[in-house]
């Protein structure tokens, strides 16, 4: 600590509150200002002489230089650490390195062609540069004889600013008389860069104006309100000037808040190192930004492609918000510049802003007042889509984007502000979140609505027909012209009417069959020929007579459907056939035929019948030759009718084999309820309960059986309820039913016994019926079942059972 006596050469005394150095002979504490020593460059001196100690031991002893790839050029062992960003070695890799051009990158427009409409129609996803300010509407002071000291002179000498030097990536602060003279000397022994010189309050900005369409996209300048909120200060971030020295470099950043900026290079050249804000590409920069070996690794290599774009001297450049980009200045340059929120690109904004968040960036490189601006743009974006929607034009895909996210942004910051949670920002007391977020959404329903309905793109252009004249072919005498429905439908009854005139209509009859002669009487009907394996034959009833004029073997006529029979009718009804003349069909056995046999018992014998091997004239008896008789047929013929009439339930069952004698059992007495219902039951059928009525089914689970299935919800329950038709079990119990006389009368006469009579209460008794003593009344009954209270419920449960039995 200084000593009381030591004084500065101007003789004021050791402030802590002023950058002061000491001398390493003499002791005393001395301003840098009246040395002319910066706060910065202190770091490379090694003993300090003061301008008196000079005279008799010489200037001061500065430290030696190690390397040249380091940030810090003191570094011991360097030699085998990486090279860092910004040092003399980056420098000049960086410029012998290759890069892909910006043409693909970069849309090159005019100042006139730079308006909303082209805006609003192709969106704003590309940096846009304009090689003039003519059509841009912009505002800048001459670019020859401006330098740094009339920077100076406009914004004031001892006004600080922030400085980096671009050698050891650090941070200082410098006058504005200081920075000037800096520039204007021929020797620097360092690298600065001044890119945070904010002018929009001083003399200077009445010479600089930003594009016009700068100044129509701005959220703060076109809608921050007039007398200001309260407690919200308005960004001043519009308005920059950037002093460079040649070798400057900026390394790969996002602009502050998700921001899009513009830049007009007055003097020198710029040149930017371009990456594209894909989802991928914003990953990998926060990865970067957090890690370790940030200032070691150049964020170019780790992307898919990384552009490279000069601007010179009187060029202008814009680029949208999210870009990922680098800057390095081969010369000397000022430019002028601003950041700037709007409407086109909300998304990334907000994605920086929570990036920002997420990284901890401190709030001095944050932009000013960020959600106060978006609860304004929000306001704007309403009535953009608004005049879109009263001019009945498709909403631009932009604005639609936009609300989206504000929407869904602005519930959440509205959220955290009525939670008071610590680094919100206040609402604006002139908004209403909620109403806002409404109309929002509102809004954007609307436009998808309409852009649903609405075409994407113009209807293209019919083909340009040559005019030329088409010299047409000759039409052939049959030619017809089938075009028009109606014409095609009186070709088609034409045709089909030249058809009816011209061929006769012709009927389906059955080929006549060759007559064979046959054993037994000549019944006139005409028979098959007896086939030599034998076998079962088809017979043919009377040949229907066909209409005069046909002849059988003509077999080029046509043939057509009878349409003089009625209708039939569908859905498995009998149709109605003509029986005048019906083709009938017999079956015969090696060409003999059985008599018509007798009428048939059951439906097996019928069915014989109809297959029978006799004629309807001849007798029965079976043949000398090993033949079947007459009305029966070949036993694998009859199981297979069996078969058939079995599955078709129209068989009788067979009769049982008698039973044995069942072993007697003991009379049952009906002194209850259960053993009158138990009378009328089969041990082997399971009865619904007796507690359930007609109207009511309770389903009770039996027991779960070992082959029982896993339960399923959607499998079906059904009410066991008595079949309608059960084949009879030889072992059975069979008990007889009880009349419902007799079932009633023995249910009083049981109840008559069972009941106990009443006996009036004895002294000493509660009132609610119990005894309290140990006699046998002391003992609870227990309480009836529900609908078996009295002698008629119960009665009436009986006769509804029976009734179901039989």
């Amino acid at each position: 600590m200084a000593s009381s006596e030591s004084l500065c050469t101007c003789g004021q005394p050791y402030d802590n509150t002023k950058f002061m150095i000491q001398c390493d002979i003499c002791k005393d504490w001395l301003h840098g200002l009246c040395v002319g020593l910066r706060e910065h460059q202190s770091v490379d001196i090694d003993k300090y002489h003061c301008p008196r100690c000079e005279l008799m031991c010489g200037p001061s002893i500065y430290k030696q230089r190690t390397n040249w790839h380091r940030l810090d050029p003191y570094e011991a062992n360097a030699e085998s650490r990486p090279v860092q960003t910004g040092t003399p070695i980056f420098i000049k890799e960086l410029r012998s390195r290759h890069f892909e051009g910006a043409d693909d990158v970069v849309v090159r427009l005019r100042g006139q062609q730079l308006t909303l409409p082209y805006l609003a129609q192709h969106g704003w996803e590309r940096p846009i540069q304009l090689d003039s300010v003519e059509g841009l509407g912009m505002q800048l002071p001459p670019a020859a004889g401006f330098t740094v000291h009339d920077i100076e002179n406009y914004v004031g000498s001892e006004r600080e600013v922030d400085v980096i030097d671009v050698g050891r990536q650090r941070d200082i602060r410098l006058t504005m008389h200081e920075l000037a003279d800096y520039f204007s000397s021929g020797q620097r022994s360092e690298t600065l860069n001044c890119i945070s010189l904010e002018f929009s309050g001083t003399g200077l900005s009445a010479l600089v104006e930003a594009p016009y369409i700068v100044r129509k996209l701005c959220w703060v300048t076109s809608l921050w309100p007039t007398p200001p909120p309260e407690g919200v200060e308005k960004p001043t971030v519009t308005k920059y000037a950037l002093i460079s020295a040649v070798d400057s470099y900026t390394d790969f950043h996002v602009d502050f808040g998700g921001t899009s900026v513009w830049y007009h290079v007055l003097q020198g050249e710029k040149i930017f190192y371009l990456i594209r804000p894909t989802a991928s590409n914003l990953t990998l920069y926060q990865r970067w930004l957090n890690s370790p070996t940030r200032s070691s690794t150049f964020f170019g290599d780790q992307v898919d492609a990384c552009s490279r774009l000069c601007v010179r001297a009187g060029q202008t450049l814009l680029i949208p918000s999210g870009w990922i980009h680098a800057v390095y200045t081969p010369h000397d340059s000022l430019v002028f510049g601003g950041n700037f929120l709007c409407s086109l690109n909300v998304p990334i904004q907000l994605k920086v802003y929570e990036l920002e968040k997420k990284s901890r960036t401190p709030l001095k490189f944050r932009f000013p007042s960020f959600e106060t601006c978006h609860w304004l743009g929000a306001r704007r974006l309403v009535e953009e889509m608004r005049d879109y929607s009263d001019a009945n034009q498709r909403c631009p895909t932009y604005l639609v984007q936009a609300g989206r996210s504000l929407a869904a942004q602005l519930r959440a910051w509205a959220h955290d502000a009525s939670s008071a949670r610590r680094g919100v920002e206040p609402i604006p007391a002139f908004i209403n979140p909620s109403k806002l977020i409404k109309m929002i959404n509102k809004e954007v329903r609307h436009a998808e609505k309409y852009s649903a309905h609405a075409p994407a793109v113009a209807p293209a252009r019919p083909e340009r027909q040559s005019r030329r004249q088409v010299k047409k072919r000759p039409l052939g005498a049959d030619f017809v012209d089938i075009s028009e429905r109606s014409e095609f439908e009186s070709l088609l009854q034409q045709s089909a009417a030249a058809e009816r005139r011209t061929e006769p209509a012709r009927r389906l009859t059955v080929p006549r069959p060759v007559p064979s002669p046959a054993p037994g009487p000549a019944s006139g009907a005409h028979r098959a020929p007896p086939a030599a394996g034998g076998g079962l034959k088809i017979r043919l009833g009377p040949r229907v007579q066909p209409p005069p004029g046909l002849d059988d073997d003509d077999e080029e006529a046509p043939l057509t459907i009878d349409d003089s029979a009625p209708a039939s009718r569908r859905y498995g009804r009998i149709r109605s056939v003509s029986m005048d003349n019906p083709l009938k069909l017999r079956l015969s056995i090696d060409g003999r035929a059985d008599p018509a046999p007798p009428p048939a018992s059951n439906g097996i014998e019928e069915l014989l019948r109809a297959s029978s091997v006799a004629d309807g004239g001849g007798g029965g008896g079976g043949g000398s030759d090993g033949t079947l008789p007459a009305g029966q047929a070949s036993p694998a013929t009859r199981d297979a009718i069996v078969g058939m009439l079995t599955m078709s339930r129209a068989v009788v069952e067979p009769e049982p084999a008698p039973a044995p004698a069942a072993k007697r059992s003991r009379p049952h007495s009906y002194s209850s309820d259960e053993e009158t219902f138990a009378a009328t039951q089969d041990d082997e059928y399971v009865y619904p309960a007796i507690d359930d009525s007609d109207d009511e089914h309770v389903f009770k689970p039996r027991g779960r059986r070992r082959g029982d299935e896993a339960w399923n919800p959607k499998a079906r329950v059904s009410v066991n309820a008595g079949r309608s038709w059960r084949p009879a079990r030889p072992n059975a119990a069979r008990r007889p039913p009880l009349t419902p006389q007799s079932a009633g009368h023995r249910t009083l006469a049981s109840l008559k016994k069972v009941q106990p009579k009443k006996r009036d209460p004895q002294p000493g008794s509660s009132s609610s019926g119990l005894s309290l003593g140990g006699g046998p009344d002391s003992v609870k009954r227990p309480k009836p079942k529900k609908g078996m209270a009295t002698a008629k419920q119960r009665l009436g449960k009986i006769l509804k059972l029976n009734k179901m039995k039989f």
